[in-house]
């Protein structure tokens, strides 16, 4: 059996995010959005709107990993092989105010037969950095869009 090509697993990881979105009801709460998908690689948006503010006028740090935790997701699930954090560390670089359009990028730094490495960052529409975060997956068995075939 031949690997699937790069356009094919690409293919595969945005079908993966469709499902992906349609049920993550936290993501949906908080407004939470795929952009680019790709193998291995996930972009997410988010708006930060006055109910995410923490006690200083700012997003909380909970809902800034939520972001983070869900470009990790799509990137490490694209392969449709059920993974789930396992691990992960968090710099908050910098606040991010009410109003703020923020992006996480996740991308593998690398994958075996079970264990993963995804490097998130969330930026500002500046580009300014807001957080960095790196995750460990761990695949658990099954596929995301249902059993395999």
């Amino acid at each position: 059996m031949s690997e699937p090509t790069a356009a094919r697993r690409d293919e595969t990881a945005r079908a993966v995010s469709a499902v992906m979105s349609a049920t993550d009801r936290a993501a949906q709460l908080l407004g939470i959005e795929p952009g680019d998908i790709a193998d291995g690689a996930a972009a997410m948006t988010m708006l930060v709107r006055p109910d995410m503010a923490n006690s200083q006028g700012n997003c909380h740090g909970g809902i800034l990993f939520a972001l983070a935790d869900s470009a990790f997701g799509h990137a490490c699930n694209g392969s449709d092989d059920t993974a789930v954090i396992a691990q992960a560390s968090t710099e908050f670089i910098r606040p991010a105010p009410i109003g703020a359009r923020l992006t996480a990028r996740a991308v593998r730094v690398h994958q075996g037969r079970l264990l993963g490495t995804y490097d998130v960052a969330i930026r500002d529409d500046e580009q300014r950095l807001i957080v960095l975060m790196r995750g460990r997956s761990c695949r658990v068995g099954g596929r995301v869009t249902g059993p395999a075939g």
